[in-house]
């Protein structure tokens, strides 16, 4: 039940005479009754007791669902049943996802997906929230696989290149040299120039022309 109201110091609601301040949840009957009724409940410590009990058993079963699916959730937040999911992919993909699942969410800020149950939910409630929690996050992640596998060649793999082998420079060995008595090595006088074979031969020296 919508119940409104405002604080002020004396001096502040002096000025406030009545028809100068409205309210659209505040000052009936009906809604200060049920106000009150809710705050002594509260106020409970048994009540509290379970709060503080569901809250744990809430948070233990979020915190399985992030060591099962760690490629859609890093992490837990917040205290009591004010819970929160941090989630790698975008939180409103989760919110989205859940609702395929039946349950209903609210993305908040740094990738955080908010949970706020009801103080007196049920034993029960919780645990069917968790498990349309774990379909959501596999309802995610095997959308993630699909979409990896379509980037991948076939073959099985990622494809490497193939790096091919430097080639080592060809060694070019020095001709052999030949001594100046080798046998096989004509002699200055042996040798042919370009242009002997069209001059006319000379006689050996110590003959007669």
């Amino acid at each position: 039940f919508p119940l409104g109201a405002v604080l002020a110091t004396e001096n502040a609601a002096s000025g406030m005479t009545a028809g100068s301040h409205g309210s659209t949840y505040g000052g009936n009957p009906l809604g200060c009754a049920v106000g009150a009724k809710v705050t002594e409940i509260i106020s409970d410590p048994a009540f509290l007791a379970d709060v503080a009990r569901k809250g744990a058993m809430f948070r233990q079963g979020l915190e399985s669902l992030v060591a099962r699916h760690p490629q859609v959730f890093e992490s837990v937040r917040g205290e009591g049943l004010m819970l929160g999911l941090k989630c790698k992919p975008a939180p409103t993909d989760v919110v989205k996802a859940g609702y395929a699942a039946g349950v209903l969410t609210v993305a908040a800020a740094d990738n955080v997906l908010r949970l706020l149950p009801a103080l007196n939910i049920p034993d029960e409630d919780i645990a069917e929230a968790l498990n349309r929690l774990d379909q959501t996050a596999s309802t995610l992640a095997d959308a993630a696989c699909l979409h990896s596998s379509k980037n991948i060649p076939r073959g099985g793999g990622a494809r490497i290149p193939r790096v091919q082998p430097q080639q080592k420079a060809k060694r070019h060995e020095p001709l052999p040299r030949h001594p100046q008595n080798h046998p096989d090595r004509p002699s200055g006088h042996d040798r042919q120039r370009p242009g002997d074979e069209d001059r006319p031969q000379r006689p050996p020296q110590g003959h007669a022309r």
